[in-house]
């Protein structure tokens, strides 16, 4: 007892985790661990998506993260992805207190500690939930009005992402956003299993190397190998919902044909593997897919 006395108190525990004894292959070695204000915190959205975390078996676990609202472990290791997700509110709430600007400088400064120094070979992705067109108020700005905040600003600062050194996956809502980051589990373990992606750090080392990095680091690429870069999966994204046609027939023009409400489908939302390199560029595209094609044929 003396002993422990001495360590101080204990790390404390997760404060929710995926209950099965067993997890799929497919994910291997790979946990996600979660911030614990995501949803909303316990009080509202979080149970909701742990459930669906449960459902799908995708290994997780929440606890309190200093940066990003998403990091991947291979056993005790941080795997090279961070992910941050803002709904259509979210995106203009950080617009109006700053938050925007700050969790971004946070994460270019992760990106080149996780990413072997200046090759940022670290994918830093944001997850945009929901349309900010159908989270309007009274006054057109998104969220509440006192952000001053209008669709146009929050498209126009989503837009910017790429060129700041960002990837970006839109999704419908919780469901869709579950969905995505089961497949992005998927995707690192592949990775790690192929040896296409190298994880160096534990959770502690990180955030010790974070503290000693210079603020400089965190400013938005200037190069353009750094900017653009390409999510871990391919999400395909359509808010806009299936199309339709209405021509109206007129008497002056006989030759038209009565199309009222006939929908023209669009194929479902699917998420693929990406095939882009980890610098987020397609330079290495070919060569991660012979690596696969090989894979699958052994």
């Amino acid at each position: 007892f003396r002993d422990l006395a001495k360590k101080g108190p204990a790390e404390p525990g997760p404060l929710r985790q995926l209950p099965n004894n067993t997890v799929d292959e497919e994910f291997g070695n790979v946990t996600m661990s979660m911030d614990h204000r995501e949803g909303g915190g316990s009080s509202k959205g979080l149970h909701t998506m742990c459930d669906q975390l449960d459902i799908r078996g995708v290994p997780y676990v929440v606890r309190e993260l200093k940066i990003a609202d998403y990091v991947f472990f291979v056993g005790d290791k941080l795997a090279p992805v961070l992910i941050e997700r803002k709904s259509a509110e979210d995106v203009a709430g950080s617009l109006h207190d700053g938050r925007w600007e700050r969790q971004q400088r946070n994460m270019r400064k992760a990106q080149y500690v996780l990413g072997d120094g200046h090759a940022r070979r670290c994918q830093i992705c944001y997850i945009i939930e929901g349309d900010p067109n159908k989270r309007k108020v009274h006054g057109g700005n998104v969220g509440r009005r006192t952000w001053f905040q209008s669709v146009d600003d929050c498209e126009s600062a989503i837009s910017e992402l790429p060129l700041l050194g960002f990837s970006v996956m839109r999704s419908k809502g919780h469901l869709d956003t579950i969905g995505i980051l089961a497949k992005v589990a998927q995707d690192i373990s592949w990775k790690v299993k192929n040896g296409v992606i190298d994880v160096k750090y534990t959770y502690k080392q990180f955030l010790d190397r974070i503290k000693v990095c210079d603020e400089k680091l965190g400013n938005p690429p200037t190069l353009k190998e750094h900017q653009n870069p390409a999510p871990p999966v391919v999400v395909n994204w359509n808010p806009a919902g299936p199309k339709t046609t209405n021509t109206k027939t007129t008497s002056d023009d006989p030759k038209k044909t009565n199309k009222s409400n006939e929908p023209e489908t669009e194929p479902e939302p699917n998420m693929n593997y990406s095939e882009a390199n980890l610098n987020g560029g397609g330079e290495n595209c070919e060569e991660i897919s012979e690596l696969k094609k090989n894979v699958a044929s052994s």
